[in-house]
């Protein structure tokens, strides 16, 4: 898993400095995405998982 994930690292980071490599900003922004991206799934999944309808009373 962990060699997995450094060469992900290592492409993830190989990308950025081919696509812009006078950015210095790209980064940054790479983790901001990732964060926003992970963040949106997190909640999904959270209320996916912890959705409780209420019951209706008709009394």
């Amino acid at each position: 898993m962990s060699r997995a994930l450094t060469s992900l690292l290592l492409m993830t980071l190989l990308l950025v400095f081919v696509i812009s490599p006078f950015s210095a900003l790209a980064m940054l922004m790479m983790f901001l995405v990732v964060g926003a991206i992970v963040g949106i799934i997190s909640s999904i999944v959270q209320i996916v998982l912890h959705h409780n309808p209420q019951e209706r009373s008709d009394s």
